[in-house]
């Protein structure tokens, strides 16, 4: 006799194997109304829309939105409005947008896809765009949590900390329970400089440990190199298998002895112009730190990482060498 979970399971790979190959967008769509469905009908069987993780902060954590519900997605809107947020995950901007546009084209006051929309915007940088987006959701829904959620990442990404952060907290407030919410607020409040106040909201949703390392690599990003050191080795102590904190410890202090050996070649030739500066990383080194990990609620994440504000010319360049290296 056969295992039903494990011929839905079976069902479900095909249904995604079907899915990657299609070329057509509404073909592609009605793929994953089937596999959706046939998730719901056997939950926990191992089956997932969700193949990739989001490689983006704009988006850190699965969406809980109304229009995201398998069981509801007989309404070609949700159906279009679902099969966009999965490509927004995946990281399918193009196929994100065609999705969400065909929603708005069924049903111009669905607020998931203008939403959907404006975040593809945001991330785009056409700001004046996702602002137009998200006034005509708010419209629809003024205490939609995710309306305030979306305009906060407007906000952060213009580098408005005050009025994200006050969008953020809104958020919460309107859905204490949605854990990204939080997460946002946590990490705006990090960036904008108010570490413990993002250190608290990220430890409610994300425990000691790993909020500690996201603390320590926003303060890695902005140079502060010893008190990022202090936040990754608190890490360690809750979860000393916390294997990035680890590694990017290791580094830290790899590259301390490499300034000081270079900082004992510059004394015995002084024309090297070399001094010893603490907390380097080296940023080849730096990439496998965050190799492993998404901008996603569970760990925070930045691609790139600005040489140290206090470093002399000759040190620069010294930097921007050791970047250049594979």
């Amino acid at each position: 006799m056969s295992n039903p979970d494990a011929e839905t399971a079976k069902g479900c790979r095909v249904l995604l194997k079907s899915l990657q190959r299609e070329h057509t967008a509404s073909t592609r769509a009605l793929l994953f109304l089937a596999m959706a469905s046939l998730s719901a009908a056997f939950l926990g069987n191992g089956c997932t829309t969700t193949p990739g993780q989001a490689a983006s902060s704009i988006w850190p954590t699965t969406s809980r939105s109304t229009d995201n519900d398998p069981v509801k997605l007989r309404d070609p809107v949700r159906m279009h409005v679902a099969y966009g947020q999965w490509n927004e995950r995946s990281g399918n901007s193009k196929e994100a947008r065609a999705s969400y546009e065909e929603a708005i084209e069924k049903n111009p006051k669905s607020v998931d896809a203008l939403l959907g929309l404006a975040r593809l915007d945001i991330l785009g940088g056409r700001y004046a765009d996702a602002e137009t987006l998200i006034a005509k959701a708010a419209k629809q829904a003024p205490q939609n949590a995710q309306v305030r959620a979306t305009r906060g990442q407007l906000f952060e990404s213009r580098g408005e900390w005050a009025l994200a952060i006050e969008e953020y907290r809104a958020a919460v407030k309107l859905a204490p329970d949605e854990t990204n919410h939080r997460f946002q607020l946590g990490t705006a409040l990090a960036k904008s400089g108010d570490y413990e106040a993002g250190l608290a909201e990220l430890t409610r949703v994300q425990g000691a440990a790993i909020a500690h390392y996201n603390v320590g690599y926003i303060l890695h990003e902005k140079g502060e190199r010893g008190a990022a050191e202090r936040h990754f080795a608190k890490a360690l102590q809750f979860n000393p298998e916390l294997k990035p904190a680890g590694t990017i410890l290791a580094q830290y202090r790899e590259a301390r002895g490499q300034i000081s050996a270079d900082a004992l070649a510059g004394m015995e030739n002084p024309e090297s112009g070399v001094r010893q500066v603490s907390g380097l990383v080296k940023p080849a080194d730096a990439n496998r730190v965050t190799g492993d990990f998404k901008a996603e609620s569970a760990v925070y994440r930045s691609e790139s990482m600005a040489p140290p504000s206090n470093l002399t010319d000759a040190q620069r360049e010294q930097w921007m060498n050791q970047q250049a290296q594979p």
